[in-house]
């Protein structure tokens, strides 16, 4: 018996010093979002939060007491699945709490049933854009903040968290990329620092850049956390619809650098201009594409009743894993257009491959990965690529199949829907509401999972 307690103990052990760094930036967020719930007067928000901010607190101080071995030099991938479970859990408990207590007082909430909060917490720490909310425009600010900063957090922890607990191989990461020797003295806490300084540095960039574009200035700071992240939450009703050409323009530039290696831009802008740099120029590559593949897109599937620039912004929206929508839900699309899910899959079929192909490596996006298509494409005949993205291409079509014959949808948006939360892209057409059954949700929540922790694709980068 003792043969099967010691390895359950030890891999609890290793993942509950994996989630530590994660419940702190949780607690952080939670502790931003109850300050402002305060000073709106907001009281049962205000509540909702500070149980989460003891239960956190309380979580942390047990786990440091009880586990106090911290060296991370092996964490395999089941020790980060399971932290992520448990950030994921904690991370909903306000979100249940402050449903259950708006519904005892007579209001309506979407979170009100714990597997709509628990759905909405894996979305948001897996920084996937598929919400329970049908109208996010009619929640509180303090939860508005709250899902857009879990979103933040979602997309770092895959650039950092993980690489905080790989410290070894965080620091030859960036080494490589900046022309660093190894007698360098740069510990790993310092290049972690660095990398979190870009990603706030850009964060701040972009809310900037948004408030100057003409976006209002809460939207303006919701938005930018969202669209590094590439996370796609939204606070509107009508996604991107209503903005100007300039808010959209600086949208697809926010989300084209989040789905960039964090790592790469934290490098020193000289290793960029180095002889050798494979990783930037995957970026080039994928740059590139994302021009090209963008031309062919409006030219030849944009549909009837939206501009060139919301089909432009759609194909980043998609390419880049984020999930911010042009004109609104897509299952809201005009019933007169020439591309409705339903339809003519062909657009949809473009859009399918570039969610699974996704961002960079290091970056918040999701995906395969550009660096993996371009590395699988060159070793084909290689067992291990081919059986990676065939069993990753067939956890899409059976996530939509399940969806399909669980829900009165089509084949086609219950597959788009699979692959959107496989790939964590958060484009959605209308299976995630808070109408979905519990199936629906278990069904997205396993894919959200999958897809961001890429328990496929890890096995074939060794």
């Amino acid at each position: 018996m003792l043969r099967y307690v010691q390895p359950t103990a030890y891999a609890f052990t290793k993942a509950a010093a994996t989630v530590a760094p994660l419940l702190i930036a949780v607690q952080l967020v939670m502790s931003v979002c109850f300050a402002l719930a305060l000073l709106r007067g907001s009281v049962l928000n205000a509540a909702a939060f500070a149980v989460g901010i003891i239960a956190t607190g309380s979580l942390r101080a047990m786990l440091r007491r009880r586990f106090p071995y911290s060296t991370m030099r092996s964490v395999s991938t089941r020790h980060v699945l399971l932290a992520w479970g448990m950030g994921s859990l904690l991370a909903s408990l306000p979100l249940y709490i402050s449903g259950s207590l708006a519904t005892r007082s007579g209001s309506t909430s979407p979170y009100e049933t714990l597997s709509a909060a628990t759905f909405e917490g894996v979305s948001a720490l897996t920084s996937c854009g598929l919400t329970v909310s049908t109208r996010p425009d009619t929640l509180d600010p303090s939860i508005q903040l709250y899902r857009s900063g879990l979103e933040w957090i979602g997309g770092l922890g895959m650039v950092m968290i993980v690489g905080m607990a790989m410290r070894g191989q965080l620091r030859r990461d960036i080494q490589d990329q900046s022309g660093w020797s190894a007698t360098h003295h740069d510990p790993a806490p310092i290049t972690a620092r660095r990398v979190v300084l870009v990603y706030t540095i850009l964060t701040a960039a972009a809310a900037l850049a948004f408030a100057a574009a003409g976006m209002p200035p809460w939207q303006a700071l919701n938005h930018a956390l969202t669209g590094i992240s590439t996370g796609g939450f939204v606070i509107t009703a009508e996604g991107f619809g209503n903005y100007s050409s300039a808010v959209k323009i600086t949208a697809m530039v926010a989300m084209t650098v989040g789905a960039l290696s964090m790592v790469l831009l934290a490098s020193p802008p000289r290793s960029w201009l180095r002889r050798t740099s494979p990783e930037r120029d995957t970026a080039l590559v994928y740059l590139a594409l994302l021009a090209a593949g963008g031309l062919m897109f409006v030219s030849l599937a944009r549909p009837a009743s939206w501009s060139a620039l919301d089909t432009w912004f759609q194909w980043f929206s998609a390419c880049t894993t984020t999930g911010f929508s042009a004109t609104g839900p897509l299952e809201q699309l005009d019933p007169a257009s020439t591309w409705t899910l339903a339809a003519v899959p062909g657009p949809v079929v473009i859009l399918l491959t570039m969610m699974l192909i996704g961002g960079m490596r290091r970056s918040t996006a999701g995906g395969v990965k550009i660096d993996r298509v371009l590395r699988f494409a060159a070793a084909w005949k290689e067992r291990m690529p081919a059986a990676t993205l065939l069993i990753w291409t067939t956890s899409g079509i059976a996530g939509g199949i399940l969806l399909n014959l669980s829900t009165p949808r089509d084949a086609w948006e219950a597959t788009f829907e699979a692959v959107s939360a496989l790939g964590t892209v958060g484009l959605s057409s209308g299976l995630a509401t808070s109408e979905s059954g519990l199936f629906t949700r278990a069904v997205l929540i396993t894919l959200m999972i999958v897809g961001r922790l890429e328990l496929v694709l890890s096995r074939a980068d060794n």
